[in-house]
């Protein structure tokens, strides 16, 4: 037997071992972000299959109308969902925030999370995840890119809103990387057509710099009410466009 065939034989034969585990596997799925980076290669892409799985439900019983300001991310985003309605009053918004997810983790699931609401717009937070898996700044962005890319093909004129990366104490290790992840993001927003950048991360900052406790529960990692309405002050100016007399209805 030549080497020809036996190097085809292993190579067949690695792609089957991984077929069936969900894990980024770039001859399977080259869409994907960052799929030949050393740290996305271990996050499981569908270990919040369930979560995703019970939006999908709740669908069915209850379809959400075309043309909602949807949000997701990471947990976050997750936490917020039972109060995004009252907090954003007078605008249609929709969370789909899913576990401790990561941006190849949302690219992932976008056709099922964002697209089939045909959204006015998309409000993401991911990021802290990202890089406390080891994932650089540079990867990070590339996967915003994608993303960004992706949507407006499948959803033509859509607004894209990118939140910075917020300075959870629990994260110090990676806020310098945060800080240029999030210099970089709003240099490449403004570069953009359709996308916008929103600092969520400076008014969370204290005069020395510093994570404002109170924003923050005793895990120092998610926020209190007092830290999300610092998002949402910062935020809603960028969403009040939306507003219209029939957004009440798009629930």
């Amino acid at each position: 037997m030549s080497r020809r065939p036996v190097r085809a034989m292993i190579v067949l034969s690695a792609l089957c071992v991984f077929s069936g585990a969900g894990w980024i596997v770039v001859a399977q799925q080259p869409e994907l972000p960052g799929s030949s980076r050393s740290a996305s290669k271990k996050i499981d892409l569908d270990r919040f299959e369930k979560q995703v799985r019970d939006f999908e439900e709740a669908d069915k019983a209850n379809p959400p109308h075309p043309g909602s300001i949807v949000f997701t991310g990471s947990s976050s985003v997750r936490h917020w969902h039972k109060n995004l309605a009252k907090d954003f009053e007078g605008l249609a918004v929709l969370g789909r925030g899913f576990g401790g997810s990561t941006m190849p983790e949302l690219f992932h699931f976008m056709d099922r999370l964002v697209v089939p609401y045909k959204p006015r717009a998309v409000v993401v937070y991911e990021g802290d995840n990202d890089l406390n898996a080891g994932i650089t700044v540079e990867e990070l962005l590339e996967d915003y890119r994608k993303f960004h890319k992706r949507l407006q093909r499948k959803v033509p004129g859509c607004r894209l809103f990118v939140l910075a990366i917020k300075p959870s104490p629990s994260r110090e290790k990676v806020w310098d990387q945060a800080q240029e992840a999030n210099t970089r993001l709003a240099q490449w927003c403004k570069s953009e057509t359709n996308v916008t950048f929103i600092d969520v991360a400076t008014p969370m900052l204290n005069e020395a710099g510093k994570p404002r406790p109170e924003l923050f529960l005793r895990d120092r990692l998610h926020m209190t009410r007092e830290g999300y309405a610092v998002w949402l002050k910062a935020i809603e100016p960028h969403l009040a466009r939306f507003a219209t007399p029939e957004s009440a209805q798009l629930r």
